[in-house]
């Protein structure tokens, strides 16, 4: 029988749109993931040589695996990685940097860091709510903590930097993993509740045709071309307005007689949803 691996905390970051830098700032970035978690590391009384066993470099962020379990550290330090790239970006020092970030505890293999807690947490950081969260608030980091970190360590009362009404309750599902965590940012501005869809498109609206481009009042309709069809407006429609005015009587559909051949179809059928809707 194997021996379960020792219970570990886990932090991972993530820089928002790290390949939209240009090519030549991409290794100051990295350089700077790294500079501002290992101060707020330090401010939440961490000690990266010894308390961190384990760094995955992800190219656009961080997963660290710490030598035992420091989660209540790990939320707050949170708070001192957003307080410091605001600080960063106040005083212009390097490029623009804001992150997601995810706190986990479970059990890890120490030999190679690896364990489905790692995966899980990875899975906390793509989650589409602390996305959200991130467009929605107005500071630099926005964070997801599991349900077990936010039990133990928040309602716990053994963080010291943030309080348990500042985190809104989610239901995670990345692929095939569901889990119920705990989204916050730490500049306390987030919604009451959180649209993990982005923000569409603006519709764009059709552009309004010129007065020159409209047929006169009174003019004559242009015959149909070849293969045209004609519609002869008709059927057992009673008080239903068509085109603005009331219509009695039969309805027809149908072409100019140079299609003779019709797929029923093609047909359209009253009564019913449409074809494709």
């Amino acid at each position: 029988m194997s021996d379960m691996p020792s219970i570990r905390a886990l932090f991972a970051v993530d820089a928002e749109k790290f390949t939209h830098n240009r090519d030549v700032l991409l290794p100051k970035v990295r350089e700077a993931i790294g500079t501002v978690v290992r101060e707020a590391f330090a401010r939440a009384g961490l000690d990266w040589d010894e308390q961190v066993a384990h760094v995955d470099d992800t190219g656009d962020g961080l997963i660290l695996t710490m030598a035992d379990d420091r989660t209540h550290q790990l939320v707050d330090a949170v708070y001192w990685l957003d307080r410091g790239l605001r600080s960063r970006a106040r005083l212009h020092e390097g490029p623009s940097l804001r992150m997601r970030a995810a706190v986990h505890v479970g059990p890890i293999h120490v030999s190679d860091g690896s364990g489905a807690a790692k995966n899980e947490l990875c899975r906390l950081l793509d989650d589409a709510f602390v996305r959200a969260a991130l467009r929605s608030t107005k500071g630099h980091v926005a964070a997801i903590v599991s349900d077990i970190v936010y039990r133990t360590a928040v309602l716990g009362g053994y963080t010291e930097a943030v309080e348990p009404a500042w985190f809104r309750r989610v239901e995670s599902h990345v692929k095939d993993t569901r889990q119920l965590a705990w989204v916050h940012a730490p500049a306390n501005d987030l919604p009451a509740a959180l649209d993990p869809a982005p923000a569409a498109e603006p519709e764009r609206r059709p552009e309004p045709v010129a007065a020159s481009a409209r047929p006169a009042a009174g003019a004559p309709r242009p015959e149909p071309g070849a293969g045209g069809q004609q519609f002869h407006i008709g059927g057992n429609l009673h008080g239903n307005n068509v085109l603005g005015s009331t219509h009695h009587g039969d309805m027809n559909f149908g072409t100019d007689g140079r299609n003779d051949h019709r797929d029923p179809d093609d047909e359209p059928h009253f009564g019913g949803p449409a074809r494709g809707v």
